[in-house]
């Protein structure tokens, strides 16, 4: 007879009804911890759903609940780092305007930042339809689950969309003359 909890014996298993139990138990503490690190609960949450995703996909198993435990919470930690380096990375000009500011005037730093803000409608603008219409519902707050339900797609499609879109606007960004004397430094 096994020493392990019927919970951890059907999740090792890999039982659909495990991971509803997972998720009933331990989502709100892994989002919550997430969000230590994150800024925007929809970025917490797509990284909670890309670490359950990996264990459902992946052959670990576990002894204990304790065990599961540590390997959400460092997948959790691990993959929010990871998310926020890429944030800062896309839209880290920050230090870049505050230097603005403090050379040049509040007024200058203004035109930069409405010159950023049309650069990055532009950009959205070179999107492909269907990454324009995630990002659109991006933009208003919704989760990458709540757009999936609501486009009748799968949630890694929308991150991978996600993605690619981030990827071709941050190409269209590169391109732009503004982007060489301010961002490029950041990228």
């Amino acid at each position: 007879m096994s020493s392990k909890s019927p919970f951890i014996d059907s999740l090792n298993q890999r039982e659909p009804g495990s991971f509803k139990e997972l998720f009933r138990r331990h989502y709100s503490n892994l989002l919550n911890y997430s969000l230590h690190f994150l800024p925007c609960q929809s970025d917490g949450e797509d990284v909670i759903q890309d670490v359950v995703v990996e264990l459902w996909q992946g052959n670990a198993s576990f002894q204990h609940e304790a065990q599961l435990l540590g390997y959400l919470f460092k997948g959790v930690r691990n993959r929010s780092l990871s998310a926020l380096r890429r944030r800062r990375r896309f839209i880290g000009y920050g230090p870049i305007a505050q230097e603005q500011i403090a050379q040049e005037g509040s007024e200058n730093f203004w035109d930069l930042n409405s010159e950023l803000l049309e650069m990055f409608d532009q950009s959205l603008g070179q999107l492909p339809i269907e990454c324009r219409k995630i990002f659109s519902h991006l933009l208003n707050g919704l989760s990458a689950v709540d757009i999936a339900s609501k486009l009748n797609r799968a949630p890694s499609t929308v991150r991978s969309q996600k993605r690619r879109g981030i990827s071709i606007m941050r190409e269209f960004v590169r391109e732009q003359e503004l982007c060489k004397e301010i961002i490029d430094p950041l990228l």
